[in-house]
């Protein structure tokens, strides 16, 4: 190899070192600025990483993924850290770029500082929200997926349930979370200064609101697709975190494998666990075409596979200003904002 070829080599080599480096460390560096002009950016997106170093505005071949981790962990997890008793590859962003993923379709949403605890879940499901909608808006996509961890799974089904986020999603993969609790988390650890343990006890109201009266809405392994939704659900546990409740991550009417053999950070990152999430996460992508957003606001409308409910309408699209009790749907989740004491929900669009 002569002189010329050696730098050009090396400054390939370095070009993509720089460029993996953005991908993991850091969102792309115009993320911020473009989706804040959109959406409200929270403190989060700051400690989340994901996607390429600048926007490309080719559509993309698969929907993106969305990585979360568990309580008081970073989204370096899914980098090969904190790998339990997984033996041989434990990088579950690098599996996935090698079966075909590239950065802009790959997303590391964090919701705390590393080591610090997550107080209240739904608290948090805000930021999450926000995060979703941003993605899809910046990589003009027509779907999400979310692959999560832990405490991170129950973040994530809270936050598509409270805000009735299923046609976003295109398939979601829960890895050992605590859907129906367990005896870990009691309420007198969350008297001692440990809050979240009331969300996850046992019998808990709030782990109660986001599985009943059905733990896998608009699943399409169920039949359950309604229009342009429809939902793959993917659960991986062990037992070991849940004596009481050994079933606790697994969830009615989903995919549930049960991988005794791995620990809880094994479940995440061995190669038995990418075996098997990964085809679930590969579908091919309904792409975004331009000719189908008549309105120009970054989103298909829902005749050909996209997700703006009124392509006519810029003011209207996924995560735009909801105005209650209009019976109007701004945001694109089918749905309407209505006032009540102590709460609001959201209820379905009535036929005029």
């Amino acid at each position: 190899m002569n002189k010329i070829t050696m730098s050009i080599f090396s400054l390939i080599l370095y070009c993509f070192c720089k460029q993996s480096f953005a991908d993991y460390n850091t969102l792309p560096l115009d993320f911020i600025d473009l989706v804040s002009e959109i959406y409200k950016v929270p403190a989060e997106f700051n400690l989340s990483a994901g996607g390429a170093e600048t926007r490309n505005d080719k559509p993309l071949d698969r929907y993106p993924v969305i990585m979360i981790a568990g309580n008081k962990r970073s989204f370096r997890d899914w980098l090969g850290k904190n790998t339990g008793n997984a033996e041989g590859d434990t990088s579950v962003y690098k599996n996935l770029i090698e079966t075909g993923f590239i950065p802009e379709e790959l997303w590391l949403y964090q919701y705390t500082a590393e080591d610090k605890e997550m107080r209240n879940i739904e608290e948090l499901t805000d930021g999450l929200k926000w995060f979703i909608y941003s993605v899809l808006w910046y990589t003009k996509s027509n779907r999400i997926q979310i692959l999560a961890h832990g405490e991170g799974a129950v973040l994530a089904q809270a936050t598509i349930k409270k805000y009735h986020l299923y046609n976003l999603v295109h398939t979601v993969v829960y890895i050992n979370g605590p859907f129906h609790g367990s005896s870990r988390y009691t309420y007198t650890k969350a008297l001692m200064g440990s809050p979240v343990c009331a969300n996850l006890a046992i019998g808990s109201d709030f782990l109660q609101d986001i599985i009943l009266p059905d733990e896998t809405p608009y699943n399409v392994l169920e039949n359950e697709n309604n229009g342009n939704i429809g939902i793959k659900y993917i659960t991986i546990y062990n037992n070991a975190l849940f004596p009481n409740n050994p079933n606790s991550p697994a969830l009615s009417g989903a995919y549930n494998y049960n991988l005794n053999w791995l620990d809880h950070d094994g479940l995440r990152c061995s190669p038995e666990s990418s075996t098997i999430f990964i085809p679930f996460l590969s579908d091919r992508a309904v792409k975004y075409d331009i000719l189908h957003d008549k309105d120009g606001d970054g989103f298909m409308c829902t005749k050909y596979g996209g997700i703006d409910c009124d392509d006519n309408n810029p003011s209207i699209f996924p995560g735009a200003p909801e105005i209650p009790e209009d019976n109007i749907d701004q945001n694109c989740n089918n749905m309407d904002l209505l006032f009540m004491p102590g709460k609001d929900c959201w209820v379905p669009i009535a036929d005029n």
